[in-house]
C-alpha cells in the first residue's frame, strides 16, 4: 500500500510532495526506514516515468486533462524558457506536473533521468531524512 500510495500521490496534482505522505505515515506506525524508503522511492520514480510517457504519447491533450489549461500554459512557458535547468529546479520542488511537460516537449530519456529523476530522488531523500529525524 505504501508503494501504491506513493505512486498515486506523486502522479496526481496536489500541493505537497505526495510520496512524503505515505513515507511519514509508515514511520508513524512503526515500519522500518529502509523498506519505506525503497517502496516510496520506487512508487514515486515509476509515477514520474508514467507521467513522462503520458506526455510523450498523448501530448498537450492529456496534460490539459491532468493539469488544466492554465497550468499547462504556465509550465510550458517555463520549459520553453529554461529547458533542462527549469526541469532540474521543478524536480527539487513539490511541483507534480513537470514529468508530463518533459514528455510533451520530447526531452530525451537520459536527460529526463539526469535533470528530473535524480534531483527528485535527492529532494525526497532530504525530506524523508528530515521527517525520520523528527519522528524518531
Amino acid at each position: 500500500s505504501i508503494f501504491i500510495l506513493a505512486y498515486l500521490l506523486e502522479i496526481l496534482p496536489q500541493p505537497f510532495v505526495g510520496s512524503i505522505i505515505p513515507f511519514a505515515s509508515g514511520l508513524i506506525v512503526g515500519l522500518e526506514y529502509k523498506y519505506l524508503l525503497i517502496l516510496t522511492l520506487s512508487g514515486a520514480i515509476l509515477s514520474n516515468f508514467t507521467s513522462y510517457h503520458l506526455g510523450l504519447r498523448y501530448g498537450k491533450k492529456a496534460s490539459i486533462i491532468i493539469m488544466g489549461e492554465k497550468n499547462y500554459e504556465t509550465y510550458s512557458k517555463i520549459f520553453r524558457k529554461y529547458g533542462k535547468f527549469g526541469t532540474f529546479i521543478a524536480a527539487l520542488t513539490p511541483v507534480p506536473y513537470f514529468p508530463v511537460i518533459t514528455g510533451i516537449f520530447k526531452m530525451k530519456l537520459k536527460n529526463f533521468i539526469m535533470f528530473a529523476i535524480i534531483p527528485r530522488m535527492f529532494h525526497f531523500l532530504l525530506f524523508s531524512y528530515m521527517i525520520y529525524m523528527i519522528i524518531h
